[in-house]
């Protein structure tokens, strides 16, 4: 039988510290491709994966710690160790702030929308466990 962690048992840390007023934490992983067709592809396109990318996105509630170091961040191009670690997924990188959008909505609280990129000298690291509890 599998367990399944909830991700309100994930964690997101940003320059070694817990962000616990995130919501909704997305971390995506993929790779660009490259088109390697040629007239013996039998009419198919052919594809190769190249370089890898990520993507650290969450909602924030405004105001306080991580509201401020967000901030921060974003307005002094802050490049910051930052980790999300969960159950069956891990990543680790130095990233910048590159995204932070707020938000007024009528019936929930203020936040910001804020986006993480990995930044220049950094080696993300990433791992996947199909074993995780």
């Amino acid at each position: 039988m599998a367990i399944y962690k909830l991700g309100l048992d994930c964690v997101l840390t940003f320059g070694g510290t817990q962000v616990k007023n995130a919501k909704d934490v997305t971390l995506t992983v993929e790779r660009g491709d490259a088109d390697v067709t040629t007239r013996n592809a039998n009419g198919w396109r052919s594809h190769v994966g190249t370089l890898k990318d990520a993507t650290i996105s969450f909602e924030l509630l405004t105001g306080g710690a991580d509201f401020t170091a967000m901030l921060s961040a974003f307005t002094g191009r802050t490049r910051t160790v930052v980790s999300v670690s969960g159950g069956a997924v891990s990543f680790s990188a130095t990233m910048v702030v590159t995204g932070f959008s707020a938000s007024q909505p009528l019936e929930n609280a203020e936040s910001v929308s804020v986006t993480l990129r990995p930044s220049f000298g950094t080696t993300p690291s990433f791992s996947v466990s199909a074993n995780a509890s």
